[in-house]
């Protein structure tokens, strides 16, 4: 039986934290930065990373018990908040996960300088 090194898992997805959220501040950057500079930051990072073709792997499907524990969450947002997950009908749930990234763009929204200078004003 193969033995786990915790140490090594805990500081491997410390990196992987960090990786993420460094992945996350250069494409905020990228979309603040005028055209121009953003195909020069495009050129210079695919210098600096080349980018290999890779397989994205989609998401599993929950097991029995991951779905009853996730059906009874509360839906946070929109005109299902506060019910339960199980008790929203499909066709509105089918229509969420087609959404696009709806907090990562709003969190670029807050940040935005449009929305500052509204707020300074």
């Amino acid at each position: 039986m193969a033995t786990v090194d915790a140490d090594r898992v805990r500081r491997r997805a410390a990196i992987r934290v960090q990786a993420t959220a460094l992945g996350q501040l250069v494409r905020d950057e990228i979309a603040r930065a005028p055209q121009d500079c953003r195909d020069v930051i495009h050129v210079e990072l695919r210098k600096l990373l080349p980018l290999e073709p890779t397989t994205v792997v989609p998401d599993r499907p929950m097991t029995e018990t991951e779905v009853a524990a996730f059906g009874n969450h509360a839906m946070e947002f929109g005109k299902h908040a506060g019910e339960q997950v199980k008790a929203v009908p499909l066709d509105y749930l089918l229509w969420l996960e087609e959404q696009p990234d709806f907090r990562r763009n709003l969190r670029r929204y807050l940040r935005s300088d449009t929305l500052q200078r509204q707020q300074d004003a």
